[in-house]
């Protein structure tokens, strides 16, 4: 029996005869009207990519390949790939990441012709060590790209998030010209640069946690730490506003795999929120900062209480509190944080007072710290009562310092719940149980 050494030179050893022989079929849509052309060779395919590579995610290539080759190369996968086929099927994880969404599994014979075409742009050995090293298990890197608002940074600052993931926070340029080259190429064309001009980008390494398995095995509810795309830029976005506090929002989004782009699985998800509240107010991300950014995410993934639903209202809430939209939204926004932080579904009655009351007790260290507290927050949901039924409210100097110490209250309240990992039983603590 050949050794497993033996089986990757081998395969390495068909994909470098499979791309000399290959021919490529491209497809280009543009203007509505598709257009064919036939490449005979890798050099032709890899000057046309180039050619027109701000439309390479629409780029169809299909390769062509005689079917004896196509035989020996689909039986080489299949004896490198042995562990994660099934019924002549291979699924692939990585797209739920990118995408947020699983992708129907493809045959060997498809995997064969991409592996081919990956060869293209990578070489026979990296295609080969690539499929080698995910059949171990290892996982198929890929990006995560976010422009953000309302924070700075006065040089490159990286971040070790824990479990393989880092984080690169740079300032964009300052330069038009400069900063499309930070952005995906099929946005370049479609957005207002100067919008990203000295903005920042934060940049986030990952490995999907296996590149390929069998087709029974995409079961995403075994998986760590998978949720969709989007939920995952606003948990960012809002503990990034808890950190510095200040409100910070993103303004574009996107994940890439250079690796599995080589494959042909050019999907990408690029979001975009044209919100521009957060350029009015900057705050500088210090190391500091990026420390407590890492400990709000990671205590966010481990609260005690299950989904803690109300933990990520408090959270959003409270950055929304935090935008420049004027002094009454800002109120009726910081109100509905603190009832999702103190308040809990069978509390009625009474509610103001309950609320400060308990705000008072979890964060007033003695007697006199908690009157204050509890006059602040009592004050502040009055305010927002009166606003949300419509009352005409003249809005001070007062009012807006009475926001402000709200909001800190609020704040120093939720970084007190995360680093407990749970709500105190309020009973208890206003009878004067240890907090």
């Amino acid at each position: 029996m050949l050794d497993r050494q033996t089986v990757r030179d081998d395969l390495e050893a068909l994909l470098h005869r499979a791309v000399v022989e290959a021919k490529f079929e491209v497809e280009l849509p543009l203007s509505g009207v598709s257009q064919r052309t036939i490449c005979p060779n890798a050099d032709t395919l890899r000057k046309f990519v180039r050619q027109f590579e701000k439309w390479r995610d629409f780029i169809r290539v299909t390769t062509l390949l005689e079917d004896n080759l196509l035989g020996e190369l689909s039986d080489g996968l299949k004896s490198v790939l042995s562990n994660h086929i099934e019924n002549d099927r291979v699924a692939d994880g990585l797209p739920f990441y990118l995408l947020g969404t699983w992708t129907p599994p493809f045959t060997v014979k498809d995997l064969a012709l991409s592996s081919v075409r990956a060869v293209v742009f990578l070489d026979p050995e990296r295609v080969a060590r690539l499929l080698w090293d995910w059949e171990r298990g290892e996982p198929v890197l890929y990006q995560s790209h976010v422009v953000l608002f309302g924070v700075s940074v006065d040089k490159p600052l990286r971040l070790d998030l824990g479990k393989g993931k880092t984080a690169l926070f740079q300032k964009l340029p300052s330069s038009t010209s400069d900063v499309r080259r930070h952005l995906p190429i099929m946005q370049r064309d479609f957005v207002r640069i100067t919008d990203f001009v000295g903005a920042v980008k934060m940049t986030v390494n990952h490995g999907a946690r296996s590149g390929l398995f069998r087709d029974s095995e995409a079961d995403p509810g075994e998986w760590d730490e998978v949720s969709s795309p989007y939920r995952s830029i606003l948990s960012l976005s809002d503990s990034l506003s808890i950190a510095c506090d200040n409100y910070v929002t993103w303004t574009l989004a996107w994940s890439e795999s250079e690796d599995w782009r080589a494959f042909g699985q050019n999907e990408r998800l690029v979001l975009q929120n044209h919100s521009q509240y957060g350029r009015r107010n900057v705050v500088t991300l210090t190391s500091d900062v990026a420390l407590l950014l890492r400990d709000t995410l990671s205590k966010k993934l481990h609260v005690t209480d299950g989904a803690p639903q109300y933990l990520n209202v408090a959270i959003g809430r409270w950055a929304r509190s935090k935008r420049p939209v004027g002094l009454a939204d800002q109120l009726i926004d910081l109100r509905i944080a603190l009832e999702a932080l103190y308040l809990d579904n069978d509390v009625q009655g009474e509610l103001s007072f309950r609320l400060a009351t308990r705000v008072a007790w979890h964060l007033g260290q003695n007697a006199d710290e908690r009157l204050k507290y509890q006059m602040i927050v009592r004050d502040a949901y009055s305010l927002a009562s009166r606003i949300i039924h419509g009352r005409v409210v003249k809005l001070t100097r007062e009012e807006k310092d009475l926001l402000a110490t709200a909001q800190d209250l609020c704040r120093r309240g939720i970084l007190k719940i995360l680093d407990a990992g749970e709500k105190p039983n309020w009973n208890k603590l206003i009878l004067g149980a240890e907090v």
